[in-house]
């Protein structure tokens, strides 16, 4: 529909500002050698989206094709970063954590969504921590952790011991 093309395009519009402002920032910090963080949370494919103009199969169907389309995009923003940083030479000495908020929670998320069932499709969020230097392979945790792990992690990737008194989640190795 009309409205979810620009419900999308105000979307990708946000993000692409956003990137923007943060890879002029990254360059002049790379350029300076400064060390930094950076967070980019892209809102373009953040559910719900625009439900279709139709039900049934068709409507399905372009969800799904949006939702691929949207993936798409942000993933060529992912590698355009990860270009800015093999430009600077900094690729290998720069931890990168790529992660969703959360789950698949209802049904116009995901018209196939089973609502009240808890299963691995619904419960599992992609995590993918790239340390270049810190593990010698990749490293498949077959166990459930949660969001409240990934802080613990960074800090122990980034070899900070102190302050975690107060704080929940462990180290997901």
């Amino acid at each position: 529909s009309n409205s979810g093309e620009n419900w999308r395009e105000a979307r990708l519009q946000r993000d692409r500002a956003a990137l923007s402002l943060m890879e002029k920032d990254m360059t002049d910090w790379l350029s300076h050698r400064t060390n930094f963080a950076a967070v980019f949370l892209p809102q373009a494919g953040h559910v719900p989206l625009p439900l279709p103009d139709e039900d049934g199969p068709h409507g399905e169907t372009q969800i799904l094709g949006e939702e691929k389309a949207i993936l798409q995009i942000e993933d060529t923003w992912l590698g355009d970063l990860l270009q800015l940083l093999e430009l600077h030479h900094d690729l290998d000495h720069t931890l990168i954590i790529v992660t969703g908020d959360h789950g698949i929670r209802v049904a116009n998320e995901d018209p196939i969504f089973a609502p009240g069932l808890i299963d691995n499709y619904s419960f599992r969020v992609p995590l993918l921590i790239y340390a270049p230097g810190v593990l010698k392979q990749t490293k498949w945790i077959p166990w459930v952790t949660s969001h409240i792990d990934v802080a613990p992690t960074l800090l122990d990737l980034l070899g900070i011991d102190g302050g975690r008194e107060l704080m929940e989640g462990a180290p997901l190795w």
